[in-house]
Parts: structure tokens; sequence; C-alpha cells
């Protein structure tokens, strides 16, 4: 049975109303990133930015005060951003994270993303992306308090919308949305509002990257442009008459979608490039990497114009509950994914746990639901098959830690039997919990017993030992089970191989190594360069930490070349980088800018000791000249500067290079300096 529902353009998207104001906890260990987030957060009349200076203090708040979003820092000391998203996860999962990235933090917000985070904004365009970002987050973590319940009496697995190019249509089509997936109760809310986010990606890119055909470099160029321009050819044909179709479709192992413009559509093998960390940088590129971080699977169809996501669901909607397995209620409070049918009034059976059976009490059964007619009565045998089922490995414990269950995926992924382990403790040299520095954990800190003790919900990676004696890497979700007064008696772990995840993410800081390096000297090479140097003049705006520049070119190198070949010429390279390396400091970045040129940023010197330190670098040439040169020294040329606020890094590098064509000018072998007009009219 299918049912279609259309929601066109002309259909209104209703009005709000906002009754309370939003309390915005901003956690930054810098006070003036601090502020200027507040500021921003405060111009907004529905929102009120409150303040922590780390993870540990915003944890405390978030214990006293009512709190709507967060928003963080990733890079704090004492508990940073990383740990403060995972504690949020599983200890306020209702409250949604923004994290803040900046230069350098990339590779933490892509596993802010993975281990929980709702969104993130850069921090260089907090003025422009901030309010948008925490309106939907704002709006995803309200909407189930301000909205009808429109799947109450919805009895369809299936739903089918057609949307025209009115990015208004977007909020309510996706609350109507956050109100199916709330009824299936396969999620908990902060991954059904990471679900909803990629979801308004996906469809935002259909309207205005498919159908209205608006570039995304547009919009790296000027955000104001790009939205009028989307406003202009919503009015103007072809674009005004396209549709975009959206396909929902349950079945009780995932949740699919469907999305389709009546764009060009674009190179889909650009979708099966790596997420490079940087891209959390760019305004372009956010929709497919937060479709990838948020969703089990991204695929697009030949032409580009249909992307199909899904999300499949998790083993904690059947275990989470407490209770007993078996529980008769109203359909509308239990969450079933299946209807109950006319003759059973509003008696239906749900999943709930596994608590009452593992503990020697099974229920009466309860009826049938009508999707599961022909079965054997539900008793423990069925929810044993049906957790054999699972893909993921899944164990119980008792308040003592002693296994009771141990389904087949455990089995598989271990390499125990449940006769080899049921009935023994799972501290008694089995598993041996460790964590990612390989300490033992199950006399020391064990995650079943945390769950336990502290009476709450545990997601770590952790290591466990195989049967053959190997490590093997797993993502954990560990959740205390009750009883029917509501008293722990024990817990589940629901744990997965995460080799893949771990290989993926070592292959990735290698490439992004091998990336970042230039493959003959080992330095940094120009693309890492222009990361650092906006990074460095990021810093010189907010806090005034000066630093300077060097620019050099080695003198006669083309000469070198020809007459000793490019053998010799690539060892002059090589050696003249070690000299520059090693002359320098571990906190100054040296560089390879192309060729025979190099650059050298020197963070917290002034104009007056860089050229010390650039002299100092130029006596030292002559100990890189190769022995085939024989009387043949190696020398090279230095432009100095210093960075002034406010300046873009093009201006930086040409004020050096201006320095270096005068060096070489007059005579090579030396070093010049070029002053930046501020400091010249500073001194006249």
């Amino acid at each position: 049975m299918s049912a279609q529902i259309d929601v066109h353009a002309e259909c209104s998207s209703g009005s709000r109303t906002v009754g309370l104001v939003a309390e915005v906890l901003v956690v930054d260990d810098n006070p003036i990133d601090r502020l200027r987030a507040g500021r921003l957060i405060d111009q907004d009349s529905r929102c009120h930015a409150t303040y922590a200076e780390d993870g540990t203090q915003a944890l405390a708040r978030l214990a006293d005060h009512p709190t709507s979003v967060v928003l963080t820092d990733l890079q704090m000391e004492g508990m940073d951003g990383l740990n403060l998203v995972r504690a949020i996860r599983n200890e306020h999962p209702q409250v949604p994270v923004i994290v803040m990235t900046g230069h350098g933090s990339e590779d933490v917000a892509m596993k802010a993303l993975r281990v929980g985070a709702t969104d993130y904004v850069p921090k260089q365009r907090l003025a422009q992306d901030l309010h948008a970002v925490l309106s939907r987050a704002l709006r995803a973590a309200t909407a189930g308090s301000r909205r009808r319940r429109c799947l109450q009496s919805l009895v369809i697995r299936e739903s089918r919308f057609e949307l025209g190019n009115d990015p208004d249509l977007i909020a309510p089509l996706l609350e109507f949305l956050q109100d199916e997936m709330t009824q299936l109760d396969r999620w908990d809310s902060a991954e059904l509002m990471r679900t909803t986010i990629a979801l308004d990606e996906a469809l935002r890119n259909a309207l205005f990257h498919g159908n209205l055909e608006v570039s995304f470099k547009l919009r790296e160029e000027d955000d104001r442009r790009y939205h009028e321009l989307a406003r202009q050819r919503a009015a103007q044909a072809p674009y005004r008459d396209r549709r975009i179709r959206f396909l929902i479709a349950h079945d009780p192992d995932l949740s699919r979608f469907v999305i389709r413009d009546e764009g060009c559509g674009f190179d889909t093998s650009r979708a099966h490039r790596p997420i490079e960390p940087e891209d959390l940088l760019r305004p372009s590129g956010r929709g497919l990497l937060l479709m990838k971080s948020f969703m089990d699977s991204v695929t697009f169809n030949q032409a580009g114009n249909e992307v199909t996501l899904v999300k499949r669901r998790t083993a904690d909607s059947l275990l989470a509950k407490p209770g007993g397995m078996i529980e008769d209620g109203p359909a509308a409070t239990n969450g079933s994914l299946f209807p109950p049918s006319p003759g059973q009034g509003k008696t239906n059976t749900a999943i709930k746990g596994t608590a009452s059976c593992l503990n020697g009490k099974q229920r009466p059964r309860a009826p049938l639901p009508a999707a599961l007619n022909g079965l054997a009565p539900l008793d423990l045998d069925f929810y044993k098959r049906l957790l054999d089922q699972l893909h993921d490995a899944v164990h119980f414990v008792d308040s003592q830690r002693v296994i009771l269950y141990w389904n087949k995926a455990a089995e598989r992924l271990t390499g125990y039997s449940d006769s080899e382990v049921i009935g023994r403790h799972c501290f008694d040299g089995l598993m041996d919990h460790a964590d990612l520095f390989g300490c033992g954990l199950c006399h020391r800190e064990c995650p079943l017993a945390q769950a336990m003790k502290q009476d709450r919900p545990v997601h770590e990676r952790l290591f466990l030992r195989h049967k053959d004696g190997r490590r093997i890497s797993v993502d954990a979700r560990i959740m205390p089970v009750r009883n029917d007064d509501g008293t722990v008696i024990g817990c589940v772990e629901v744990f997965c191989d995460a080799t893949s995840s771990v290989v993926v993410e070592s292959a990735f800081r290698q490439i992004r190594e091998v990336a970042d390096r230039d493959p003959l000297t080992g330095l940094a090479n120009r693309r890492y360069l222009d990361r650092m140097l906006a990074h460095f003049l990021e810093k010189l705006d907010r806090s005034g930490q000066p630093f300077s520049l060097i620019m050099s070119d080695l003198d006669h190198f083309k000469q070198i070349n020809d007459t000793w070949g490019h053998v010799i010429g690539d060892q002059a390279l090589v050696q003249f980088a070690a000299v520059l390396q090693n002359q320098c400091r571990s906190v100054d970045l040296v560089a390879r800018f192309g060729g025979e040129e190099f650059v050298v940023l020197l963070p917290g010197l002034t104009l007056e000791t860089a050229t010390q330190v650039a002299e100092r670098l130029r006596k030292s040439a002559v100990t890189a000249t190769p022995e085939s040169l024989g009387e043949r020294n190696l020398t090279a040329s230095f432009g100095v500067t210093e960075a002034v606020l406010g300046e873009p890094a093009s201006q930086v590098l040409s004020r050096a290079d201006t320095a270096l064509y005068r060096a070489k000018s007059l005579g090579r072998d030396r070093v010049e300096v070029e002053v930046p007009a501020v400091s010249r009219d500073s001194r006249s």
C-alpha cells in the first residue's frame, strides 16, 4: 500500500510563534572569539548567549541550566571540543552541538561530525553563516513541541512529495518528516536531527544547484549575489517550471530517501572523491560532506540529478528501552513499526528490551501485529532469533558483569561461541576491553560498569581481544537495562567492527600528509603554505601576534641544472631545504614555494628579528653545496617582510617577492627588506 502527498510551491509554509528565548551556550577558551560569537547570537532577539571556557564548564552548566544549542570551539585546553561532543551525545542527546572550525582543526571537526556534532560553521564565516546554521539547529531541536502529530493516523509506508523552487517549503516538509520518523522510533533525538540536516542539505542542493543551476563557486565569491541570482531564476523560464521529487520509503531495517531534480545534473565522479578537511572551511561542498557524515549510504544516478540516501535502523532502537521484551499498550505510545490489525483494538506488541526475559521472567504473550501473522508466537526464541540476525554484535551482562546472552554476530566478531562465554564474567580474560592507548579497562574503568553505575549510555571506540589473540577495534554502545521498578539489573553492549574506520582514518591522515608535502624536499608545499599563511593572518587580526615572512631563491640555479644536470640540481635543492629546516625553530614553517624558491613563515617575529634570521640562513647556504659542484659554492638571495593587520596573503607574498627581486638585482647572495607601507607611515 502506498500513498502520494503532493506539496506545491503555492502552498503556505505556515507561521511560527516563538514563545521562549533560546539559550545558546558558547564554549571557547579564547575570550575574544567567545564574546564575538556571543554578540552575533545576541543580535537575534530569539536567542541569548551564555558562556563556558572549556568542556568541563560546559557540562556543568548543561547539568544545571536548560540549554537549547551548544556552539563550541574544538581546540581548547582541558576537555577539548571533540570530547565535549562525545559527552553531550551521551548525556544530553537532545541538545544539538554546532562546532566552530578554523585552520588546523579540520581533522578534529570531521571526527566531531562523525561522533555526534549536529552541524559546523567556519570561524571566519561566523558573521555570514552562524544565523542560518543556528536557526536550523533550533528548528530541528524544537520542532517536536510546535508541530501537530500529523502521523498519528498515518498507516502508509511510503510518501512522495513534489516541490517547487521555494526554499521556504523545505522546513515544513522536514518537520512533517521528523514526525514520521519519530513515530518509527528507530533513532534517538540526536541521530534524528543529524538525519534531518543531511536531508535539508540534499534538498537545498537539488533546489539551488540542480533546478536553479546556481554555481557553488559564486557562493564562495559573493554570498549575496548567490542568493540574488537564485531569487531571479526562480521566476524565470525554464527554471521556474522545474520540480523536486522526494520519495520517502521505510521498511523494518532502513529508511530510504530519494531526491530528484530536473536540472542538468553534475559530474558524479566528484562525489566519489575523498572529503578533504579543508572542505569544512568552504561554503561549497558542505552538503555532500554532511550527507556522507550522517547517512549510511549516499549514491547518485548516472545523470547526477538524483541522490539516494539510506539510513539504517540502529540496534539501539531494539534494546534501549527499559522494561520487558513484550509490552501491551496503545500503539500511539509504544513506537512500534507495525500498526495493529483492526481486530486488536488498542493492543499492540512492541519490542522493548531484553531485561525481563534475561532476568528469568517472561511476560504473557501478546497478540501478534498484523504484519507478523503467520509467524510463531512471540516468545524468547523469537527474540533470540531476531537478535541473532543483527549485523552488530550484542551481549548482555547482569549487575555482576556475568554474561547471560551472546548473539551470533558477537561470535563471528570475537571467535568465542555462546557456550564459551555464557555464565562467565566479562573480565575473566575474555574480551579484555582496552582504550585506544592499549590500557586495560576491565579492572579500572570498565565501560559496562560505568554504564550501570552512572545509569546512562556509554559510547566509545575500544579494543577487544579476539579468541586468536589479535586486537580488534570496535565502536561500542553500552546501555543500562532496568527491571519494572527502575532498578538497573545489567547492561547490554552493542558493538561493531571499526577496523575499516581506523584504516580509513589512518589512510586519510597519510594522504593528507602526502598532499601537504613537497615530494622532492619533504618540506611543506605551496598548498599547505597558503593554508598556514591564511591562519597566521587570521591570528594577527584576532590577537595581534606578529609574524614575518622570508622568501629565498637559489642563485644561478639554471646554470647548475644546465652544467651539472638535473640530478645534481635536485641534490642542491634537497640539501638547501635541509639547511633552512635545521636553522629554523620548530614553530617556523619552511615550505617550497616552487622551482628553486622557498618561503619561511616566522610566527611571533618582527621584521628586525626576521632580517637577522635571513642573514643567518644566507651565510649557511654554502654548506648545502653538493660535492659535485667542486669549487662552485651554492649561494642564495633573500627577501624579508612583516605582515600587517588587515592585508591579504597575496600582498604579503608580493612584498617579499619585491624584496627578493631587489636582492637579485643588486648582485645576489644578499638580504633585502621590504617595509610595509603602514610601518613606513608610522615611522615618518
